[in-house]
């Protein structure tokens, strides 16, 4: 058993060394290729709508009660993260700035369809 583990990992090493000389070899032949990964991978990472659309609404109903009163949506980039809040409540992790706006912008504008007055604020709180 011992044996099989040494084996899975001296290959996955092998395949990992592999995958980052092949992508060092193109980020240096293309230009904006890492820029490219790193929005595909934020993507990938994205929160499901469903579960999303019930954060934003729970986020909406917890501190805004009363007609006209403002909902902020958040995108603020903190250790190379952008986070983005509704009201303070955790909606979601991005890797790139235009994947956090364009999350941002998606739940405003949602929360505009339900009749609510929003506030979008981007970078420090």
């Amino acid at each position: 058993m011992a044996v099989e583990k040494t084996d899975l990992k001296r290959r996955v090493l092998a395949h990992e060394q592999i995958l980052q000389a092949l992508l060092a070899q193109i980020a240096e032949s293309r230009r904006g290729f890492l820029d490219g990964m790193r929005d595909r991978l934020a993507r990938a990472g994205d929160t499901p709508a469903a579960p999303e659309s019930r954060a934003i609404s729970k986020a909406a109903s917890m501190s805004v009660n009363a007609r006209g009163a403002s909902v902020v949506v958040r995108s603020a980039r903190a250790h190379g993260v952008w986070h983005v809040t509704c009201n303070d409540v955790f909606l979601g992790d991005y890797l790139s700035e235009d994947a956090a706006q364009s999350a941002a912008f998606k739940a405003a504008t949602e929360l505009r369809q339900e009749g609510r007055s929003t506030e979008v604020v981007f970078g420090a709180r």
